[in-house]
């Protein structure tokens, strides 16, 4: 997301106080803080997962009957690599 398509898309959005909610995902500060201030909601920031708790993730949701085989740790670690 950018700030460009967030002002686009907020037009879409109801403002009828009726208690619905949009959960609104970025990487871009100026995009969460823009769309937080119009609708006086609030910003999470999430802090990245360590390469450990990466590795932990991935092989859970990868293999999750058993851990990595020994012959895709290599590219399951340049898998991870990437989503850095």
């Amino acid at each position: 997301w950018d700030l460009h398509a967030w002002e686009a898309l907020k037009y879409t959005l109801p403002n009828s106080n009726c208690d619905g909610r949009v959960l609104l995902t970025t990487l871009n500060v100026d995009t969460a803080s823009t769309a937080c201030k119009e609708s006086h909601g609030n910003v999470n920031t999430l802090k990245p997962l360590s390469q450990e708790e990466s590795w932990t993730l991935f092989c859970k949701k990868t293999f999750p009957a058993e851990s990595c085989p020994s012959y895709l740790e290599g590219i399951s670690k340049c898998i991870l690599q990437r989503c850095e």
